[in-house]
């Protein structure tokens, strides 16, 4: 199954790079913070970061991934991560969802980046 993975490839080539997740958990889009998105602050660490399902950090960069998950045991995890960090069993299994669709959209081995509302293709260089 395609999936996000938090991951420190390409970290350091913008200059606003970061990244306190742990290689390889699983990963989501949380989305800008409301102070960011109601005070426009593209600037923002939530603006530019995704966010370690095990660990609930953040990072710059995730990975797609083909990874040997059962939907039930991704969602299961899913669940079972954000529990800890007080997020409710119905948001976990969207921000799942959400986060498997988003990877279904890139091959493997893509590395994507956000910059506030815009999620993309990190290219090398």
């Amino acid at each position: 199954m395609k999936v996000l993975i938090a991951t420190t490839t390409t970290q350091g080539e913008r200059i606003d790079d970061f990244s306190s997740t742990v290689e390889g958990e699983l990963a989501f889009d949380a989305g800008p913070c409301e102070r960011a998105i109601r005070e426009q602050d593209p600037d923002c660490p939530c603006s530019i970061s995704f966010r370690g399902v095990a660990s609930g950090e953040q990072t710059t960069t995730v990975m797609v991934a083909d990874l040997d998950f059962g939907l039930r045991d991704y969602e299961r995890a899913f669940r079972d991560g954000l529990k800890r960090r007080g997020i409710c069993a119905a948001c976990a299994t969207r921000y799942a969802h959400d986060a498997r669709m988003l990877a279904l959209r890139w091959p493997v081995g893509t590395v994507l980046e956000r910059e506030y509302l815009d999620i993309r293709a990190r290219v090398a260089g």
